[in-house]
């Protein structure tokens, strides 16, 4: 948690708590990936209905889109409230690493593995190979939401693994 503020990729959920146990919601995953990518400018994109322009998260949801972490939907919806599985955070962070090179044949070993979507498989894959997800058990809990906790956990890997200069 402490690096993850450090690293300018979350902050605390209010005050002077964190609340690790909170679910994430889809805003503050895409938000929080986007801090990853050193928040870049980007033109609003009004793809989904329920982002607004002047949402706190507009410019990294339109960020996420533009660049292939996120894909728009059927419906038209983001759905920012929203809880966000672990597979999907996964999945986000596996796009925004230009999808690298994973055998979804790997996930035989864990006892959920048919509980990832088709969709996921590699990147669940990846983050499981690359230590990026944490394993409990032999489960892999692709639907479980996603806790603060875990989501700051998987950040400072990636940005440590991928994204912090070796020599800073």
């Amino acid at each position: 948690v402490h690096k993850a503020s450090r690293y300018g990729l979350m902050a605390g959920g209010g005050g002077d708590a964190f609340y690790p146990a909170n679910q994430a919601i889809r805003a503050h995953v895409i938000q929080t990936i986007y801090n990853l990518a050193g928040r870049p400018l980007v033109e609003y994109s009004d793809a989904f209905t329920d982002v607004r322009q002047d949402a706190e998260h507009a410019n990294a949801v339109s960020w996420a889109l533009q660049n292939g972490v996120l894909t728009e939907s059927p419906d038209g919806l983001f759905s920012p409230m929203e809880p966000t599985p672990r597979e999907a955070v996964i999945l986000y962070l596996y796009r925004y690493l230009g999808s690298p090179e994973a055998d979804a044949d790997w996930l035989k070993g864990f006892a959920d593995a048919d509980a990832v979507s088709d969709d996921a498989r590699n990147a669940m894959a990846w983050a499981a190979q690359e230590e990026i997800l944490v394993v409990e058990n032999e489960k892999l809990r692709p639907a479980d939401a996603v806790t603060r906790a875990e989501l700051a956990s998987m950040l400072v890997r990636v940005y440590e693994k991928y994204v912090a200069d070796p020599g800073a």
